[in-house]
């Protein structure tokens, strides 16, 4: 069976040795790309330094940070994390994390930074221009002040003229990218949002259990032994 992982590069490194030694054929091809902002939003960046928080909603809002000269160490505010795999990518950065949210989510990170954390906290929120608002309007309501901080785009790139069996789709954004004409392929998402953007078009995917690669390869398996494809729901 012929898969296609299109997440970034850098992401879900081990995934694609994983699933050719499960006997599969995959190819790698991100369908998004990221751009950093400009200047002036890095300004806004630092000003965010003097929060009492910063919480990272990706390993991308974290790469963009430092990306653009942003620091993780030294006299910053505490760290925190939608899941393992950003919090890592913070301390491969040199950084320290305070906080890592269960389920590894927008949501999981509301209701765990809720849990340890109480208002008025000013938190920065560095993230995507896309990002959807369930983490930052989450916070503002239960009164936090929030900041938001968009440091970078995503880009969508065209699918290749590539015969594949499964799609792997770790954001919206890739979701985003995929054609109508596409048809004959089944679905593996990783997270709620991209399973969301899924069914927004009318499709319906198997959901990885979690966003690493154990919960891809799992959903993976689960979606090649189905008949799950691209019919509407």
């Amino acid at each position: 069976m012929n898969v296609l992982l299109t997440h970034s590069e850098g992401r879900l490194e081990r995934l694609a040795a994983a699933l050719t030694a499960r006997g599969f054929n995959v190819t790698h091809h991100p369908l998004i790309k990221t751009e950093l902002l400009d200047n002036e939003i890095t300004a806004s960046a630092r000003d965010s330094l003097r929060s009492d928080w910063l919480l990272f909603t990706s390993r991308t809002a974290v790469w963009s940070w430092t990306s653009l000269g942003l620091p993780l160490t030294g006299q910053v505010p505490k760290l925190g994390a939608v899941g393992e795999s950003t919090a890592q990518e913070i301390t491969c950065s040199g950084g320290t994390v305070a906080l890592v949210a269960e389920p590894a989510s927008a949501q999981g990170l509301l209701e765990t930074f809720r849990a340890h954390v109480s208002p008025p906290a000013r938190v920065g929120l560095p993230c995507g221009e896309q990002a959807l608002p369930t983490l930052e309007a989450g916070l503002a309501h239960a009164g936090f002040k929030v900041s938001k901080l968009p440091l970078y785009r995503t880009l969508t790139q065209p699918l290749p003229n590539i015969s594949a069996d499964l799609i792997v789709l770790a954001s919206p954004s890739a979701v985003a990218a995929l054609p109508e004409t596409l048809t004959h392929a089944r679905l593996v998402a990783l997270g709620p949002s991209t399973v969301r953007a899924v069914r927004a078009r009318g499709w319906r995917a198997t959901e990885a259990k979690t966003p690493d690669t154990a919960g891809v390869v799992g959903a993976v398996l689960d979606a090649a032994r189905g008949t799950l494809t691209l019919e509407t729901l």
